[in-house]
C-alpha cells in the first residue's frame, strides 16, 4: 500500500490447527524502521528487529499443529491431532546465504489433542508449558 506498508490476503490448507483444513490469510507488514518490521495478521503476529545483517531478534503468536495418521496390521486407522498457540521470543542468525538458525523460548496455550479412529473420537485439553526451539531453515 505504501513504500513502507504491505497488505497480503489470502487462503491456504494446512495443519496448524491439528488437521487439514483451509484458513483465511490476512496480514498488514510494516517497516516501522529501517531495522523494524512489523506484522500484523491472522494466524501470525510478529515483530522483527535487526541488530546486523545476519541477525536478527523477533517476538511472534502463531498456531502450531500437526496430523498424524496411524494404520494397524488389522486395518484398524487411527488420526491423531495436535493444536495449539505460542507466544515466544527468539534470536535467528544467518549461518550461510539464505540458511538461517534460529532459537526460540516460548509458552504454548490453549493445547489439545485429538484422538479419532473408525469407531470412536476423544479430545483431550492439555495444560499450558514451555517450550524451547531450534531449527535451521531457508529463509529467502
Amino acid at each position: 500500500s505504501t513504500d513502507h506498508s504491505a497488505w497480503t490476503m489470502g487462503f491456504g490448507v494446512n495443519r496448524l490447527f491439528g488437521e487439514y483444513m483451509p484458513i483465511p490469510l490476512i496480514s498488514y507488514q510494516y517497516q516501522a524502521s529501517q531495522r523494524l518490521q512489523l506484522d500484523v495478521g491472522f494466524p501470525i503476529t510478529k515483530a522483527e528487529y535487526s541488530f546486523k545483517p545476519n541477525l536478527t531478534g523477533f517476538v511472534s503468536l502463531a498456531p502450531v499443529g500437526g496430523n498424524w495418521s496411524y494404520e494397524s496390521s488389522n486395518n484398524g486407522k487411527l488420526n491423531i491431532s495436535y493444536s495449539s498457540w505460542i507466544a515466544s521470543t527468539g534470536i535467528r542468525y544467518q549461518v550461510k546465504k539464505k540458511i538461517w538458525a534460529t532459537v526460540e523460548l516460548g509458552k504454548s496455550i490453549n493445547r489439545s489433542v485429538n484422538f479419532n479412529d473408525t469407531a470412536d473420537e476423544q479430545e483431550a485439553d492439555i495444560a499450558d508449558s514451555t517450550a524451547i526451539m531450534f531449527s535451521i531453515g531457508f529463509h529467502p
